[in-house]
């Protein structure tokens, strides 16, 4: 969110599921590389440089965690709006 110099956490709960939202208003991800971003070794183009220069893992292993938590992860974005990935997990009540 380094460009948009603005990242946001929401948690919500409707009905059975609890939803975590992390946001940002950077760069955003390219409709291109929406349906990617969560494969192995994947990382965007612009993200290797000197500066930074990440794995390809992180969201892998979210997207991994979660679906073996019976959620989902999902991605919405319009570049230097909004990027939102969503977590959805079944609510738990004690």
């Amino acid at each position: 969110g380094s460009d948009g110099k603005v990242v946001g956490l929401k948690i919500r709960i409707a009905d059975n599921d609890v939803f975590v939202e992390v946001s940002d208003k950077g760069k955003g991800i390219n409709e291109l590389h929406k349906d990617r971003v969560f494969e192995r070794m994947y990382t965007l183009e612009d993200s290797r440089n000197t500066n930074y220069q990440g794995s390809g893992l992180g969201l892998t292993i979210t997207k991994r965690l979660v679906e073996q938590m019976g959620g989902s992860i999902s991605l919405d974005s319009v570049p230097f709006q909004k990027t939102i990935f969503s977590v959805r997990l079944k609510r738990i009540r004690f």
